[in-house]
């Protein structure tokens, strides 16, 4: 039986008593494992990643979920099945692993046929229904914050969160300080700065003072986006995506007892 120390990147199945996730416990170990909920035992443990996972997504409507680790390699699983169905090196498309200063991250597309992965300064779409050399479809360039120190990076490297929308036409990509909502149906190669609150690029951007990692959360008609706001204020600030003034808060709800980490 597995020793497994404290549990991330937690995702529901389609089952409402099971669960996956990955230990938090950097170096321990490199699994995925299926919980069930109900009798508190694991079901089902996934092997084959060679370094700390970092990201996993569960597809919307069948078995299969994508996994990402800090190598920047996926594995396409399904439940039933304990070995990966396909794996995409991204190795190939970024600078050597001394140079990697963000974890990866992946997200299926709400009908499951697209899936999205930042990596290295980029947001890559794939085509969830082809072979893994022909999924590629395009992606979108991001301009990194000025670099910290290497060893710091290698140590503590950032991770920028991406999700879709509810029509899947467009992804917001979130970090610590702003979140981007991105048109996916007019892919560029712009260059854009996801740190700053610059705004001379066609993006819809988002900011805050707020340091720590959270990802802003979208409604379900896709039309406003929740923003936990600065940590002393323990606010959260609601946007309207296509608004003239996208960029100010149309409703502001105060007095959250705690910072704010999280918005469902």
């Amino acid at each position: 039986k597995d020793e497994v120390t404290g549990a991330g990147n937690l995702v529901y199945t389609h089952h409402p008593l099971g669960v996956l996730y990955s230990t938090t416990r950097a170096n321990w170990n490199h699994n995925v494992y299926y919980y069930a909920l109900h009798d508190n035992t694991i079901i089902g443990k996934f092997e084959g990643h060679q370094s700390d996972v970092c990201s996993i997504s569960m597809h919307p409507e069948n078995d299969t979920f994508i996994s990402a680790d800090r190598n920047a390699i996926l594995h396409l699983w399904d439940l039933r099945a304990c070995n990966p169905q396909n794996i995409r090196d991204l190795k190939v498309l970024r600078y050597r692993l001394q140079h990697q200063f963000q974890l990866p991250s992946v997200s299926f597309s709400p009908d499951g046929a697209q899936f999205a992965v930042v990596e290295q300064n980029a947001v890559r779409i794939f085509d969830n229904r082809k072979s893994s050399k022909e999924s590629r479809l395009y992606r979108f360039k991001f301009q990194n914050r000025k670099p910290r120190p290497q060893q710091k990076q290698m140590e503590n490297p950032d991770q920028i969160g991406v999700q879709w929308t509810p029509d899947a036409k467009s992804i917001v990509i979130s970090g610590k300080h702003e979140a981007q909502y991105i048109d996916t149906n007019e892919p560029n190669q712009e260059q854009v700065n996801i740190y700053s609150n610059d705004r001379q690029d066609n993006r819809k951007h988002f900011y805050r003072e707020q340091t720590m990692d959270f990802k802003p959360c979208i409604s379900p008609d896709g039309k406003y986006l929740l923003w936990g706001n600065d940590e002393s204020r323990k606010r959260i600030s609601i946007h309207e995506v296509d608004g003239e003034n996208y960029s100010q808060p149309v409703s502001m709800w105060d007095n959250h007892p705690q910072g704010i980490t999280s918005i469902h």
